[in-house]
């Protein structure tokens, strides 16, 4: 009788000891797999952005948006180069011009991830060749202005129903130990027509590199140069240089 009360208190202890083998391989199986999904998604992630549907669709949002044509010759992102526009071109308002508002052949965004696991912000931004069209009609209205409505008109929430909730909580990011940043912009022209005075005004060969090497611990260069021209004369160049120190 002993023997057989021993045995019947064991049974127990063995389902118990199972259930938790069980469900420790179910929980091993589930992080192997959300690690393995995700190795999948950092690979595959820039490659499917890479593609011309992807292109395709990023031009077809913008349109929607801004509510003029937007070409993109290439869209191209690596996790080592970062996300690369080349030959971007959004077009004007038949009212104002047939030529486009803006136009660039270069822009790369890149971000250094590893930084950002260590709370260091590293980025870098180059725009190039851009080309940027301003028309004020002789009623006073400009072509931004009337780009600017459209998207503004186009954000416009819906509104929304009240829902009752409880107060969620969120945690907050930790904070950045550093930023680091460059950005260098080169060869610019920005053209302004004034029909309404008859005047155009044209800025050219302009280049803005600002670099801070650490926003912490180092001062920051900032450095401006270009070239005008008020209907077709020249004027003096313009060259601007700054060291910003203890922010």
């Amino acid at each position: 009788m002993k023997e057989e009360s021993a045995t019947f208190h064991e049974a127990p202890k063995k389902s118990v000891f199972s259930r938790i083998v069980k469900w420790t391989l179910w929980l091993f199986g589930a992080i192997l797999t959300t690690i393995f999904l995700l190795a999948l998604l950092v690979f595959l992630l820039p490659r499917f952005v890479s593609t011309e549907w992807s292109k395709e669709k990023v031009e077809l949002y913008a349109t929607r948006v801004i509510h003029r044509s937007l070409n993109i010759q290439n869209l191209s992102w690596t996790w080592d180069r970062g996300i690369l526009l080349q030959g971007l071109e959004i077009g004007d308002d038949p009212a104002f011009s047939d030529k486009p508002i803006l136009t660039f052949k270069h822009f790369l965004l890149s971000i250094n991830f590893r930084q950002l696991m260590e709370r260091r912000l590293v980025v870098v931004a180059e725009l190039s060749g851009a080309h940027v069209n301003l028309i004020r009609k002789k009623d006073g209205l400009t072509n931004l202005e009337s780009l600017l409505s459209g998207i503004s008109q186009a954000s416009k929430p819906a509104p929304e129903q009240p829902q009752k909730s409880s107060p969620a909580q969120t945690i907050p990011p930790p904070p950045l130990r550093d930023i680091q940043a460059q950005v260098n912009l080169n060869n610019i022209s920005l053209q302004i027509d004034d029909l309404e005075k008859n005047r155009t005004f044209l800025l050219h060969n302009a280049s803005f590199l600002l670099d801070v090497p650490s926003l912490a611990h180092k001062p920051i260069d900032l450095s401006f140069s270009a070239r005008e021209e008020m209907d077709g004369k020249p004027l003096p160049p313009i060259r601007l240089t700054a060291n910003i120190r203890d922010l």
